[in-house]
C-alpha cells in the first residue's frame, strides 16, 4: 500500500459498513441458543445493510443498528433486550428516520405485555411528536385509547378515539373509532360528547354499521 495514498469518504463509508455488518453477525455469534438464521432474520440482517447505504449520517447509522437488535432480539424472544434497544432510539435518536417505527414497536411491545401505563405512554408520544403518515398517528391514538378504556379512564379513552378519527376521517377504522368514542365517553358520563361523537358517525358514515348502531344509541340519548 502507498502510505501516500488518501482515503476516499467512498472507502470510510465502506468500512463503517463492513464494521457494523460484522457487528450484528457477532451479536447473532453471541446469542446462538435456539436461533436458526432464518427468512425472517437473514430479512432483518439485510435491511440493517441496505439502511446504511441510504443513511450515511453516524446518528442514523447507529439508531438503524438498534432498530435491527431489537428485531433480533424479538425473534429469539428476548423481549426485554428490544425494548432496551427501542427505548434507547426513542430516547436518544428522536430525530432519526427510525425513531417513529421504533417508537410504534416500542408501544405495541409494551400493550402486548400489558404493561398499559407504558404503552400508553409511547402511543401518545407518537402523536404529539412525529409528523408521519396520518394512518399511523390514528392508529397510536386509538392504541392510547384502548389503554385508558382497560384502564377504566372512559373519559380519556373517548377523547382518544375521537381524536382517532379526527386524525384521519378517510381511514377504514374511522367510524369503528367515532362509535368507541361514544360508548366510553357515554360510560364517563359525558353524554353532550357521545352525542357529538354518534352524529359526526352517521353524518360522515351513513352507510356503516356502525352508523346504524349509533342511530340507535342516539335516539336513547336524546329522547
Amino acid at each position: 500500500m502507498n502510505p501516500g495514498k488518501k482515503i476516499t469518504k467512498k472507502q470510510i463509508k465502506e468500512d463503517k459498513l463492513v464494521t457494523s455488518a460484522f457487528k450484528v453477525s457477532e451479536y447473532i455469534q453471541k446469542n446462538p441458543t435456539s436461533f436458526v438464521i432464518g427468512g425472517s432474520a437473514a430479512l432483518v440482517i439485510f435491511a440493517v445493510i441496505v439502511l446504511f447505504f441510504w443513511n450515511s449520517g453516524k446518528k442514523n447509522s447507529e439508531a438503524d443498528v438498534l432498530f435491527g437488535r431489537a428485531h433480533l432480539s424479538v425473534e429469539m424472544g428476548q423481549i426485554d433486550g428490544a425494548i432496551s434497544d427501542l427505548l434507547t432510539i426513542v430516547n436518544s435518536y428522536a430525530n432519526t428516520p427510525v425513531a417513529p417505527m421504533a417508537c410504534y414497536t416500542l408501544a405495541n411491545m409494551y400493550f402486548e405485555t400489558k404493561d398499559y401505563d407504558n404503552a400508553s405512554t409511547y402511543f401518545k408520544l407518537i402523536v404529539s411528536r412525529y409528523n408521519i403518515d396520518k394512518m399511523i398517528l390514528a392508529g397510536a391514538a386509538a392504541g392510547a385509547a384502548a389503554c385508558g378504556k382497560i384502564k377504566g379512564d372512559y373519559q380519556e379513552a373517548g377523547s382518544l378515539y375521537r381524536q382517532a378519527a379526527d386524525l384521519y376521517p378517510d381511514e377504514m377504522w374511522s367510524p369503528n373509532y367515532l362509535l368507541q368514542a361514544g360508548k366510553n365517553y357515554t360510560a364517563a358520563a359525558d353524554t353532550a360528547s357521545a352525542i357529538s361523537a354518534y352524529e359526526a358517525l352517521t353524518a360522515n358514515y351513513s352507510r356503516t354499521v356502525e352508523a346504524n348502531s349509533a342511530k340507535r344509541t342516539l335516539a336513547e340519548l336524546k329522547y
